[in-house]
């Protein structure tokens, strides 16, 4: 993936910015925390290759930083092993970011389907006032609908017609049984 050239930009200023703040306060003050803020940010708008990418550049840049302040270690491969380690936290940093913007992004798009599924869907509830001899429902204003009226008005249900073996037996008697 192509990396816009502003994306780019503002993680090296960022970067840079960190990395001068971190030489012009020496050793003693610990800035490990502030390197996240590019990375994050690369991850967030870039690629994988680009994040980790810059969490190599992070590394090397406090890693020069920690030897033009006069970080002295009792070995030289302690130097290596800290830039190493803060490697690994960058590199877990950003593909944790990269994770939760996978997530977000999986979470609204599960929200918009929701939302078209919920404007599908038209649900009666609550009690409904029928008739006992003609099933006929009452509605808000104390009208009388047939039952296939009221629920066509208030959903996106249709109807079709047909008689049940019992009203068959009922309406024709018992020579239409057989059907």
């Amino acid at each position: 993936m192509r990396l816009p050239y502003g994306i780019f930009g503002i993680t090296i200023c960022l970067l840079l910015f960190v990395g001068w703040l971190d030489y012009i306060t020496g050793p003693e003050v610990g800035f490990f925390v502030f390197y996240f803020i590019p990375l994050a940010f690369i991850s967030w708008y870039g690629a994988v290759s680009w994040s980790l990418c810059f969490s190599a550049l992070a590394s090397m840049l406090w890693f020069a930083v920690d030897s033009y302040t006069g970080q002295n270690y009792s070995n030289l491969s302690i130097g290596y092993w800290n830039a190493g380690v803060r490697l690994i936290a960058f590199v877990f940093i950003t593909l944790m970011t990269r994770r939760v913007k996978h997530l977000l992004d999986h979470e609204r798009q599960l929200n918009e389907e929701l939302g078209r599924a919920m404007a599908e869907i038209q649900v009666l509830s609550g009690l409904l006032p029928i008739c006992a001899s003609c099933k006929k429902i009452r509605d808000e204003q104390g009208a009388w609908h047939h039952v296939e009226v009221y629920i066509s008005k208030r959903s996106e249900a249709t109807f079709s017609h047909g008689i049940c073996p019992e009203c068959v037996v009922k309406l024709y008697g018992h020579k239409f049984s057989s059907l």
